[in-house]
């Protein structure tokens, strides 16, 4: 995003990782799909490791300006393959908690 720019919503994913991967293996994920990402509206893509927490969960941050075609990329073909099968190996998806925020400037 050029600097002043902000987009409309941040999409918080909470990522709680399978047993035996790593926060490497979640970043090697994200930057493998990135291309999907911002062909589904993705302006900024940024991974948080949670402090304090009872082991590896992380929260993906996508900023976003339509929330409409970020769904419709995550329920295409390709999405359902990204999410459903690759993430699926990475990220407990059945405790993946998601958030949608709509961002204010100050």
């Amino acid at each position: 995003m050029r600097k002043g720019e902000t987009a409309r919503y941040t999409i918080i994913y909470q990522d709680p990782l399978l047993p035996g991967k790593t926060m490497d293996d979640l970043l090697e994920w994200v930057k493998s799909h990135l291309h999907l990402h911002r062909i589904w509206g993705a302006k900024e893509v940024t991974v948080h490791q949670i402090l304090f927490s009872e082991g590896g969960t992380f929260q993906t941050h996508y900023q976003v300006d339509s929330l409409d075609r970020w769904n419709d990329g995550m329920q295409s073909e390709a999405g359902q393959q990204a999410i459903g099968v690759d993430l699926g190996k990475i990220v407990d998806l059945s405790r993946v908690e998601v958030q949608v925020l709509s961002n204010i400037n100050l």
